[in-house]
């Protein structure tokens, strides 16, 4: 299970920084695929950093019982030119047979229906959890929560 409680997160000078994230809440149930739908410069790569333990918040707390994530990411990566050639293809296979206990995928709609599909099904089958942050809504059609990243904030998306 991950719970994260009260993520905030800011870029900028001392003084003039700006808030991405602000007093962020999220559960997320063992074996669940969670979506989540945020504008460009929501700060969707921000919080797919903090929640996989690559960046540490500002203010707040992670807790994931002890569990191992993977993080595939565009941002950490470059442009996806070629989704069979390129090193995020290549990341998702690999996190895919690493089999985390948390998987987070970061610009889910770079990848093919056919591709997301088949690591989404796999770790469902299994228990395993899934996090799919997007722009495009379309991706997380088989998410069980979808939530919107809006100034900052989750908003639950009834289903």
């Amino acid at each position: 299970m991950l719970k994260a409680y009260d993520i905030v997160a800011c870029y900028g000078p001392k003084g003039g920084e700006k808030i991405v994230l602000r007093a962020l809440s999220l559960t997320v149930e063992p074996g669940h695929l969670v979506g989540i739908q945020g504008a460009p410069k929501s700060g969707k790569t921000t919080l797919a950093s903090i929640l996989a333990g690559i960046v540490p918040p500002v203010f707040g707390e992670i807790n994931m019982n002890g569990n191992r994530s993977a993080l595939v990411s565009l941002a950490r990566n470059g442009r996806l030119r070629s989704k069979r050639q390129s090193s995020v293809y290549s990341n998702l296979l690999e996190a895919k047979s690493n089999d985390p206990d948390l998987l987070i995928i970061d610009d889910a709609e770079a990848f093919g229906a056919d591709e997301l599909g088949e690591v989404l099904w796999q770790r469902t089958s299994s228990g395993r959890t899934t996090i799919m942050i997007t722009s495009d809504p379309s991706p997380l059609r088989r998410a069980n929560q979808i939530y919107l990243l809006e100034h900052g904030r989750l908003k639950s998306i009834e289903q």
